[in-house]
């Protein structure tokens, strides 16, 4: 074991996180769901996600005979859905490839969906206690600065560099304690901004220390320009207080989660409903509840909401499987996206429309 990661293994054995509760008896399935669900999420987020989630689906197997709507209900507020609906895919993957179990080798692990590399490596390395070498965001920041790596995390020769120093690190023994060591040194000491250099246990051979540059690594990306568009939702809401909902697409931006309709650019909202193929009965514009920002990765959508009042009888359930009349408090059984979330709170604060919801 070289001098930096013995440094790493006792710094982590003294100070490293406790009490996480995937570090309780942690299995090659507890790893691989922490890790998806901390993939840009932080810590604090993902532990009451993570709870619920072991709770509802204990084993790969379960997970796999699970309706990928209920795996999507679950991750509701989580963000990232692309990560639930790997999760699923690839615990079918285990189920019916792999005879129910867990790859152990890297090779394999890669095969599954959603798993790269890095998020293998914490597997091998915290589930089967084998070598496994980690690359997460953490781990490029801590190397970064140790090795004062001038290139841009944008480009695929820093990230080789970078690869090559994580397998030149990474012990073959006592490597799960490397593993959580090095991640809990990135997350808590040798952070993005306001790095805590004087409890560093690598600070006396760290070049970024020696050179008072820490913050300039590693180098970051040029960030890209955010786009920006205009979102029109149709909230319409029936005589027993229930919105309807469309489901997204299997692909794209809210792949298969639960939305309010969309409003095309200059369509009224009597087309939405020919498109809908929902019978039209007597709809009431309400006041528009107030526009709002939502921000998904590299674009910025600018929310108008307009609220209408579906007069008569609760409206017949549509026979397009896509559509549904749900009541906003059952939310919790069904895989909606925050922006869904979002619009309902607005609406709910609207006065004029309050009593609709």
């Amino acid at each position: 074991m070289d001098w930096f990661a013995t440094q790493i293994c006792r710094w982590g054995a003294r100070y490293g996180r406790r009490g996480l509760p995937w570090q309780d008896d942690p299995s090659p399935y507890s790893v691989w769901i922490s890790e998806v669900m901390l993939q840009q999420t932080q810590v604090r987020t993902v532990i009451p996600y993570f709870k619920r989630f072991m709770t509802q689906f204990p084993t790969v197997e379960v997970l796999a005979r699970a309706d990928e709507e209920d795996v999507l209900a679950l991750w509701s507020g989580l963000g990232y859905y692309r990560r639930a609906k790997h999760l699923y895919a690839a615990a079918q993957y285990v189920a019916t490839e792999c005879d129910g179990q867990f790859p152990s080798t890297l090779d394999g692990l890669v095969k599954m969906p959603g798993i790269g590399p890095s998020t293998a490596g914490a597997i091998l390395a915290q589930g089967f206690k084998q070598r496994g070498v980690i690359l997460d965001g953490n781990v490029k920041r801590v190397l970064a600065r140790f090795h004062a790596i001038d290139g841009s995390l944008s480009e695929s020769m820093t990230i080789k560099t970078l690869w090559d120093l994580a397998e030149q690190h990474t012990p073959a023994n006592q490597v799960g304690e490397y593993v959580q060591g090095i991640m809990d040194l990135g997350a808590t000491c040798c952070t993005q901004r306001n790095a805590n250099c004087n409890v560093c246990p690598v600070k006396q051979k760290c070049k970024a220390h020696r050179k008072g540059q820490v913050e300039s690594y590693p180098v970051q990306a040029t960030r890209k320009v955010q786009k920006r568009r205009e979102l029109q939702l149709a909230l319409l809401v029936d005589s027993a207080g229930r919105v309807l909902l469309e489901r997204q697409p299997a692909k794209g931006r809210w792949a298969s989660l639960w939305l309010p309709p969309e409003l095309h650019p200059g369509e009224e909202v009597r087309d939405l409903l020919t498109r809908l193929e929902i019978e039209e009965t007597q709809l009431t514009q309400l006041p528009k509840a107030e526009a709002f920002t939502h921000t998904l990765s590299h674009i910025q959508f600018r929310v108008s909401v307009n609220v209408f009042d579906v007069a008569g009888t609760p409206m017949e359930d549509s026979p397009n499987p896509s559509l549904r009349w749900i009541d906003p408090a059952s939310l919790e059984n069904l895989g909606v996206a925050k922006l869904t979330q979002r619009v309902l709170e607005r609406a709910t604060q609207n006065e004029s429309a309050s009593e609709y919801n």
